[in-house]
């Protein structure tokens, strides 16, 4: 025999999962092992809302978040993830995407609704507007030269026109 006795594993299962909460995590991998060595029943804490809050925003940053913070269930290296895991990380991906896409593109509108685009789109040719003005004149000093002559004694005076 190889010193392990079936009865006191199945019952430390059974107790196991009576009252998980006594087990620390290390302990529930074990036990986990062990339900499955010998095809017990393992009673799993899925962490399906954690998991796909995390997916969330894992995909809205762009990975940014390390995988060692995603969330894992007692039982998840030995079973994989439950089914509600795996459906909570599909639509946190999901939503993290389309966050992702939303935020980008309200960044985009406050960039463009803060005037900084119009700020740094309204140089001509490198010139601001006022260096332009000078160069070109005023929008009265470009009518005056095509309508007025170009005489020194003409004086154009906003109430009495001559």
């Amino acid at each position: 025999m190889n010193g392990i006795d079936p009865y006191q594993v199945r019952e430390l299962i059974e107790d196991y999962n009576s009252n998980p909460q006594r087990y620390s995590d290390g302990e529930a991998e074990t036990i986990a092992v062990l339900a499955q060595a010998i095809g017990a029943r393992f009673q799993r804490d899925g962490k399906p809302f954690s998991k796909g809050l995390f997916d969330v925003l894992d995909t809205a940053t762009l990975g940014i978040l390390p995988d060692e913070w995603r969330p894992t269930s007692r039982g998840e290296s030995v079973y994989g993830e439950t089914g509600a895991e795996k459906l909570a990380g599909v639509l946190g991906t999901g939503a993290g995407v389309v966050g992702g896409i939303g935020g980008a593109y309200k960044i985009g509108r406050g960039i463009i609704g803060s005037g900084a685009a119009k700020r740094a789109g309204g140089k001509i040719g490198g010139a601001g507007r006022a260096e332009w003005e000078h160069a070109m004149g005023s929008p009265i000093d470009r009518v005056r030269r095509r309508i007025i002559p170009q005489r020194e004694d003409f004086i154009l005076d906003p109430l009495n026109i001559v």
